[in-house]
């Protein structure tokens, strides 16, 4: 007998970042954001047991001179 497939949904949401950002500990602004990329998946993957895959990407960096 085959198991009853359980329903799943995909939901997309834009998400923006003000991060503090340091230029002097050796990473430019997008290896920085791509660290933060990986961190936002696997939080969000330990968060709930229902997320079945995090598939993130990053469309912009703009690095602000205070």
């Amino acid at each position: 007998m085959d198991p009853i497939p359980t329903p799943t949904i995909t939901v997309s949401f834009a998400v923006d970042l003000d991060l503090k950002y340091n230029p002097f500990k050796g990473k430019s602004p997008i290896e920085f954001a791509t660290l933060i990329e990986d961190d936002l998946s696997d939080l969000l993957l330990d968060l709930r047991p229902e997320v079945l895959g995090a598939f993130i990407s990053i469309t912009s960096v703009h690095e602000h001179n205070a």
